[in-house]
């Protein structure tokens, strides 16, 4: 079964329509019929898309448990916890089936431990404690944190012996190939080389029309990610919002969302969409297509800010309800489900 949703130029977008009864009923029946709180039968999937890789699962009541779903066989794992308090809100693909995670307890004064982890192995510390992260990144050899307000650090993973200040922002990014930082402050988007490279002004919000004529603020929401087809930050206040996407070639790229409220963005592995999670005024999903200015809503997901893509890029594992995972294409067709004790939060190889 497949489902088609509405297709728009964000540009013309005002404000955001709600799904048609009808769709989210479906919708919302499908996922009713395909999940349940015991263990499922084998992954429904589509005729061109058999799932291959885990998918690591956030469940719970304050989301601590963490699992290992294997896509091609829909069956579970636990995943060894470090005795570490702290909220899972980010994991990034590691070595040996393992991924990189770090607990974070929200202060200043707060100390994070970043961990390999995986199932049925016990956590494997890397490097020494860091204090006042409220986000971090692993990519290309090197992890990356950021505190709000607090500093940038950097940590060499050939020899993470210690954790180096190179900046101070709320929002923060590598580039895909980990040589360079993205982030932003006081209004402006900034790109460093690393280690220790002078920052350069690349972006600043107000002088970016389109904001202008769609009245979002132009004021940093403290999200930023960077994928090959340029920079993604979040703009605008309480009342309005904006995905902004800075390319290196080009004018900047203005997704307007109106009043929603978004959370989670993901860039598209070995594509050019940025999927996005609006979770007010209720769980859906989009993607946005900086070269043409498209939109597209391909599902809606229960109460989650928590997503992804595959690997190859051809699906997004979303939540669909409490037990069940849908595989959603770029097309918004459903390519099949998974039943899980969660919501997904790293699809890795």
């Amino acid at each position: 079964m497949s489902y088609k949703w509405e297709v728009k130029s964000s540009f013309e977008r005002l404000r955001r329509r709600a799904l048609p009864a009808s769709v989210a009923a479906t919708a919302l029946l499908v996922a009713s019929c395909t999940g349940g709180s015991e263990a499922g039968p084998a992954a429904t999937t589509g005729p061109n898309y058999h799932p291959t890789g885990q998918i690591v699962v956030l469940s719970g009541r304050f989301q601590v448990n963490v699992t290992a779903l294997d896509t091609a066989t829909d069956r579970e794992r636990q995943v060894v916890l470090p005795f570490a308090r702290g909220t899972y809100t980010d994991g990034w693909p590691g070595p040996d089936g393992r991924f990189y995670a770090m607990p974070l307890s929200f202060g200043q004064q707060s100390q994070s431990q970043l961990f390999l982890l995986g199932p049925r192995v016990r956590p494997q510390k890397i490097g020494p404690p860091v204090s006042g992260v409220t986000g971090f990144q692993v990519t290309a050899g090197k992890a990356l944190t950021w505190g709000c307000p607090g500093d940038m650090q950097l940590l060499d993973l050939a020899a993470p012996t210690q954790w180096t200040t190179i900046g101070n922002a709320c929002a923060a990014s590598l580039s895909p190939d980990g040589k360079q930082v993205a982030y932003m402050s006081h209004g402006g988007l900034f790109v460093m080389d690393l280690p220790d490279g002078t920052p350069r002004e690349v972006l600043r919000l107000r002088d970016v029309p389109e904001l202008h004529q769609q009245h979002v603020a132009p004021q940093s929401l403290d999200a930023v990610t960077w994928g090959a087809p340029g920079i993604a930050v979040a703009a605008g206040d309480a009342s309005k919002t904006a995905i902004v996407v800075w390319r290196e070639h080009g004018e900047p790229a203005v997704d307007p969302l109106g009043t929603a409220q978004f959370g989670r963005m993901l860039w598209q592995p070995g594509g050019r969409l940025l999927a996005f999670l609006e979770f007010l005024p209720g769980g859906e999903v989009f993607t946005f297509d900086p070269d043409t200015g498209t939109e597209r809503q391909v599902g809606i997901s229960r109460d989650s800010d928590q997503m992804s893509w595959a690997p190859d890029g051809k699906v997004l594992a979303v939540a669909r309800s409490l037990n069940v995972v849908a595989l959603i294409d770029p097309e918004g067709r459903q390519m099949g489900t998974l039943t899980s004790s969660g919501v997904p939060l790293l699809w890795m190889r």
